[in-house]
């Protein structure tokens, strides 16, 4: 009994750890963080295509409005203007701003003035979608987006990493609030050809999610209402920006071996930029070696052993985890002369039973 609660509080411990782990990836933000600085790792050698508003000239920029208040939608003439060197929603009604945009896989930078839209409390960007007007129409279409929202009047919100598709579903992949939205921000997405997203929040990681829903792709776009703006706009077609730890390839578990029993647990974690290396915090009983193979390097007694393992990727991002290793008694071995007698008794019962019987006849 006090083994399985034993192993039930250590299962509960790692739960706990873990989604500390996690929650500590997205630290709430403080505005006013240099928006250059915060990216500064990102690379521009890949750069597919870009527009920063400074010539004040968005001709290459598809600029529509949809009075979306008339039953069916009907187009009107966009109202977006890059008047200051930043692209602004002027509406009223619903105006989209659309730029040819092929990469489905890579990564998307912009700048973001996040205020409260017109009627409504949010507006977006699709970093990766379909562009059809007819479909835009209906109200739906094949996109990649961050949604940024203000709640009421704010000053609190949150970013939503989502999916739409032509059938006219949306899923939200990942969400992350923050307690005072308003102003410029600067975010970076990236997606890695196994659907891996990541959204980057004046250069920290706030959002994770896999989804390879959509592969072909044609634009960006940026649209709502009235008073949002964005501007320093960048798409690449590599990974350009990685400040996220290597992923566990498999969460990790509570292990079990008997006493006498050698220890061998294999542990695998991926990185877009590649592991460099693992480490153990148990060195006295464990080690590991390159590959995240962790063995004991003496005789283990009977009791729990709470290991914290990490590793890193090559540009020192590190990813932790922890789990427990129980070692139990060997199970009692009954000695071969006890089974012998405890199977010759009964037989020999039988056998006095028959002869008993044979001479009573």
């Amino acid at each position: 009994m006090k083994e399985s609660v034993g192993r039930f509080l250590a299962v509960l411990s790692l739960t706990i750890i873990l989604t500390m782990t996690a929650v500590c990836q997205a630290p709430a933000l403080v505005k006013g963080v240099d928006i250059q600085r915060a990216a500064v790792e990102y690379s521009t050698s890949s750069i597919v295509w870009s527009d920063n508003f400074d010539d004040e000239d968005i001709s290459d920029w598809n600029i529509i409005g949809i009075n979306e208040t008339a039953d069916p939608f009907y187009l009107i003439p966009g109202n977006i203007s890059a008047s200051g060197g930043a692209m602004r929603i002027i509406g009223p009604e619903w105006h989209y701003a659309y730029h040819n945009s092929s990469v489905a896989f890579g990564t998307w930078r912009y700048d973001v003035d996040i205020q409260r839209p017109d009627t409504i409390d949010r507006f977006a960007v699709g970093f990766a979608g379909e562009f059809n007007q007819e479909t835009l129409l209906m109200g739906r279409g094949n996109n990649y987006l961050i949604s940024h929202r203000i709640f009421d009047d704010g000053p609190s919100g949150d970013l939503r990493l989502a999916v739409n598709s032509v059938d006219g579903t949306t899923r939200f992949l990942d969400t992350h609030p923050i307690s005072d939205i308003r102003g410029w921000w600067n975010i970076i997405v990236t997606r890695e050809p196994s659907g891996q997203f990541y959204v980057y929040l004046n250069g920290v990681l706030i959002m994770d999610a896999v989804d390879l829903t959509h592969t072909t792709l044609d634009s960006f776009s940026f649209y709502g209402m009235a008073n949002p703006a964005i501007d320093n706009v960048s798409v690449s077609n590599t990974i350009d920006y990685d400040a996220a730890p290597p992923k566990w390839a498999h969460p990790l578990h509570g292990r079990t071996i008997v006493l006498g029993d050698s220890f061998y647990y294999d542990l695998n974690a991926t990185d877009h930029s590649g592991i460099d290396q693992w480490w153990i915090d148990d060195v006295e009983n464990f080690t590991i070696d390159d590959d995240g193979v962790i063995t004991n390097t003496g005789e283990l007694v009977v009791g729990e052993y709470d290991v914290t393992v990490w590793v890193n990727d090559t540009l020192g991002n590190t990813q932790t985890g922890t789990f427990t290793l129980t070692v139990e008694e060997s199970p009692a071995i009954i000695p071969i002369e006890l089974i012998a007698i405890a199977i010759g008794i009964p037989g020999v019962v039988v056998v006095v039973l028959v002869l008993w019987r044979t001479r009573k006849k």
